[in-house]
């Protein structure tokens, strides 16, 4: 029995959008749930994502497209993955912000 190869986990792809998701609360206000919807969907999206990748690359493997496979393995290919699951976790994540209150509201009424 083979282990399977750190790069076909997703381990990656999941730690960097885990990551990512965590800076994001360190740097937006954000809704209850999105404290808590954050981290999870930065996991599910890893997740499938990498699960997508890793059916794109068994469907050229099997069938013998070594060329393709080779651009969506280790080529620039490999890295549009991580490019669609930033994209993604922003989009979702974006939706979890929330308007910081302004000091005082008098403050815009008078442009000081």
């Amino acid at each position: 029995m083979h282990p399977v190869h750190e790069g076909c986990s997703g381990a990656g792809i999941i730690d960097f959008l885990l990551r990512l998701s965590f800076l994001f609360l360190i740097i937006f206000t954000t809704s209850r749930a999105g404290k808590w919807l954050s981290p999870l969907i930065a996991i599910a999206l890893g997740f499938i994502i990498n699960g997508v990748r890793v059916a794109l690359m068994a469907f050229l493997i099997n069938n013998f497209n070594t060329e393709t496979f080779d651009y969506w393995h280790v080529g620039d290919g490999s890295q549009i993955f991580g490019a669609i699951g930033v994209i993604l976790l922003g989009g979702i994540c974006y939706r979890f912000i929330q308007p910081e209150p302004s000091d005082s509201p008098q403050s815009s009424e008078h442009g000081t």
